[in-house]
């Protein structure tokens, strides 16, 4: 019975880090302006020139899933292939933050247990998932000494 007890504490450890990173990746979202770079131009339909010219005045914001491919057909001929990349940036410039901020912090946390899932050579479960292994794949990207740290500690509890 005291097994039974420790397990369902360590699924809620686990289950609170990964709302935990959750959260910290969505405040990371939040903060960050939508619009950041060339980002702007794609809330318009792509007028088919190059990305160094201001766009027209008579430029037109996107206002439907089929304008996107049009614009996504334009910008193909035109200046790049990134198609999907690009159609996904038009799609949230589109919908706006907020589905945008959901949708990516979701993303990063799925990435992370891609990451854990793959580390463990696809026998992971979330009963051998611990808060270290997350901890160390979110300090990854934060500077050299959390890179550093995070490799060792995540290829050492891979081990």
């Amino acid at each position: 019975m005291q097994l039974l007890n420790k397990g369902a504490r360590i699924d809620k450890i686990i289950i609170y880090s990964l709302i935990g990173i959750y959260l910290f990746f969505f405040i990371l979202n939040y903060l960050t302006p939508m619009y950041f770079g060339d980002d702007y131009v794609y809330a318009f339909i792509w007028p088919g020139q190059p990305m160094s010219i201001p766009l027209p005045d008579t430029a037109e914001r996107v206002s439907c899933l089929s304008e996107i491919l049009i614009s996504q057909w334009k910008h193909y001929l035109t200046w790049g292939g990134r198609t999907p990349a690009h159609i996904l940036v038009q799609f949230f410039v589109w919908q706006g933050k907020p589905l945008f901020n959901f949708v990516n912090a979701l993303v990063s946390l799925l990435l992370i247990l891609e990451v854990f899932w793959l580390s463990n050579r696809g026998e992971a479960s979330i009963a051998k998932l611990k808060a270290g292994h997350c901890v160390g794949i979110v300090l990854f990207p934060l500077g050299p000494d959390s890179c550093v740290h995070g490799c060792f500690s995540l290829a050492f509890r891979c081990l």
